[in-house]
């Protein structure tokens, strides 16, 4: 067993808020698929833009604190 870097921890939250842009932008790229339209049928709505665009402040805002403590 090695030495653990908790200085890496801080990277949680960063590529959480990566993970869900880059799944949002998956489905974005297969958006032509009439498989994926029946299968994501909420990616082209309003309400799934507007808990995305919260779960993104909501990461930003913990980024912010743990850059902070």
């Amino acid at each position: 067993m090695g030495h653990f870097d908790r200085g890496s921890l801080k990277l949680i939250e960063p590529l959480r808020a990566l993970r869900y842009m880059h799944y949002s932008a998956w489905i974005a790229r297969r958006w032509d698929d009439p498989y994926f339209k029946k299968s994501f049928p909420h990616f082209n709505s309003w309400n799934y833009w507007m808990e995305q665009t919260g779960d993104l402040e909501l990461q930003l805002n913990l980024i912010k604190q743990e850059n902070n403590a």
